[in-house]
């Protein structure tokens, strides 16, 4: 009965997956004859094209060199010199090819990041590493070796900014090597998790749209699709006025989520519990907080502005080490310098 559940659970998503590769190349198509008819610059689908699709295409699921092996890429290069023929009308099998490996990659490294933190690291061993890569390993071997190397690298640079006075006879390895695994232990998760969606769906329609826009990439680098949810959110975020919590947030070279400007007058600056450099620790979704970590980048844009008012609970570390819990309301802010 196991076995019979099991064909019939692959069946369903072998079905779903080429429904949804016919509803992507139905998109692809009209947005071709779109451009073909409003660009500014007319595009002979060719052989150079498709190379220029292909290698965005690659470049967008993996610049880093971090989860394809060169056994990987040669499984699909025989699509370089096809993509025209399927942007022409030919049979579709490079968008899932390529998207199914590099789910399976994705779970793979996944694993290979959680074998290397749940040991300790051996920095014993003299590595050496040229970053960032050029070239994709070999094998499945050498992908753990470069991650490896790449974790250390990481730790050993936050252990680095956290103890300026690493020298002194006082400083702890140790207890400085326990708290930066636990931090890249966390950004490697939420990474993960960010690249693979909230669900199967999620990791779908975000390939599905990264596509259509590499498509529209090819015509010139400043062209660009947008679903009917990045345009809302594009109008939103250009547009006078917008529901914020009243400050900017960048990711630091920690991977952690920073305070960098407090809008004058705005919630957050009149409430006076929030200053530039503090650490965005978690927000509560619901009954409980949820760790900023492991957010995905839409959950991060709905937290800090769209266009509802509504109060936000965020938990910070501020710059002298306190952890706190600060209560703010989104307000409307108008910004001429936004508008275009």
């Amino acid at each position: 009965m196991r076995k019979i559940l099991t064909l019939l659970l692959s069946c369903f998503v072998c079905i779903s997956f080429a429904q949804q590769t016919d509803i992507l190349k139905h998109k692809a198509f009209v947005l071709k004859r779109f451009l073909e008819k409003n660009h500014y610059q007319s595009l002979l689908w060719n052989d150079s094209v498709s190379i220029r699709l292909y290698n965005k295409w690659i470049d967008l699921l993996d610049n880093e060199k971090l989860y394809f092996t060169q056994a990987d890429i040669a499984g699909l290069e025989p699509f370089k010199f096809t993509l025209d023929e399927e942007m022409n009308n030919g049979k579709w099998q490079f968008y899932r090819k390529s998207v199914t490996l590099y789910r399976n990659r994705l779970f793979f490294v996944d694993s290979i990041i959680k074998n290397i933190l749940s040991k300790p690291l051996d920095f014993n061993i003299i590595d050496d590493l040229q970053y960032p890569f050029t070239t994709f390993v070999t094998n499945d071997y050498e992908l753990q070796l470069r991650w490896k190397k790449y974790i250390k690298w990481q730790v050993l640079h936050k252990i680095s900014d956290d103890n300026k006075s690493m020298i002194d006879s006082s400083f702890d390895f140790k207890a400085a090597e326990k708290k930066a695994v636990a931090i890249q232990k966390d950004i490697e998760g939420a990474n993960i998790k960010r690249l693979l969606g909230s669900s199967p769906e999620d990791f779908e329609k975000n390939l599905n749209e990264n596509y259509l826009n590499s498509i529209s990439w090819c015509y010139d680098p400043h062209t660009e699709y947008m679903s009917m949810a990045v345009k809302d959110e594009f109008e939103t975020r250009i547009s006078a006025s917008e529901y914020s919590l009243g400050f900017d947030v960048e990711e630091n070279d920690k991977g952690e989520h920073e305070i960098s400007f407090l809008h004058p007058g705005g919630s957050a600056w009149r409430k006076g519990d929030l200053h530039k450099g503090d650490i965005l620790v978690a927000v509560r979704i619901g009954n409980d907080f949820k760790s900023f970590n492991n957010l995905t980048e839409n959950e991060i844009e709905t937290v800090f502005s769209g266009r509802d008012k509504s109060d936000t609970e965020i938990k910070v570390r501020t710059v002298t080490g306190e952890t706190k819990i600060v209560k703010l309301t989104k307000e409307i802010i108008s910004s001429e310098e936004d508008v275009v």
